[in-house]
């Protein structure tokens, strides 16, 4: 028996696998700051925080004679996203029922996916997280909307890392308010989407969770978000009607080269 104490749930094997391919399939097309990082891991629930290769003095306490420094890490967060599923429908699962209501389900992994892309890409200050956003030591482009003002935005971005030496691809992470002006345009008899793909020559991300669209390397080891434990169900009780279960993962994440990404932001 693990943390997730899965062996406990009113249902077997089965129902977990029915559970758990539901769940892969809304966190997949929503989990798009690990198509746009380095990712690292999973490493396993025990795992608990990155070694960031430096060390601060210890003062105060050290014995005469004596140097000490304490090694500096950065803690992986805990990030639990609950939810409820009926009794009856997972024993509707058992006759062979294909129908199972997972609403409950659906919305709590796209919650904790909306939170890891946020995170990862704005940042978490709470949970000790500086976003690839936040760090961004580049001038913010800013956009009113129109396809003329996004496309300036996005040429402007991609000079902007060139100039400082940053390589592409570049992807484009956008908030789901950019994603369908983008998406809904055509302009010059060409889709919007696909003139600034090529002017970044990477895909352009719809990212649940942000609301500022975000320009990144994707070259490497600029970014990395790393995982301990990987999305997993566990269960937590049950009683007659309800099965509480939820959704958990452990993660942080580093900013390497601040200089690597751009934020798009739209004028008000």
């Amino acid at each position: 028996m693990n943390h997730l104490l899965r062996e406990l749930a009113p249902f077997g094997a089965d129902a977990w696998a029915m559970l758990d391919g539901e769940a892969r399939d809304r966190l997949v097309p929503a989990l798009s700051a690990r198509r746009i990082v380095d990712f690292d891991g999973p490493h396993g629930w025990q795992r608990s925080a990155v070694d960031l290769g430096r060390t601060e003095t210890v003062t105060g306490g050290t014995p005469d004679g004596l140097d000490a420094r304490r090694r500096k890490v950065l803690p992986l967060c805990e990030v639990r996203a609950p939810f409820t599923v009926k009794l009856e429908e997972m024993v509707d699962f058992s006759r062979g029922a294909t129908d199972v209501d997972l609403s409950d389900l659906d919305q709590a992994v796209l919650r904790l996916a909306a939170h890891e892309n946020r995170s990862t890409l704005r940042g978490w200050p709470e949970g000790g997280i500086t976003g690839a956003g936040a760090a961004s030591t580049q001038h913010t482009q800013s956009h009113d909307g129109t396809p003329e003002s996004f496309r300036a935005a996005v040429t402007a971005a991609v000079a902007a890392l060139r100039d400082v030496g940053v390589g592409g691809p570049y992807a484009l992470a956008c908030s789901p308010v950019d994603w369908a002006d983008i998406v809904e345009t055509d302009d010059a008899g060409a889709s919007l989407r696909r003139q600034l793909e090529g002017i970044t020559g990477a895909d352009v991300e719809r990212t649940p969770g942000i609301d500022e669209s975000l320009l990144v390397s994707l070259r490497g080891g600029d970014f990395a978000l790393t995982v301990g434990q990987d999305l997993a169900l566990g269960y937590l009780h049950h009683d007659g009607v309800d099965v509480a279960l939820y959704v958990e993962e452990s993660f942080t994440f580093r900013v390497n080269t601040p200089e690597a990404a751009v934020l798009l932001r739209r004028a008000l």
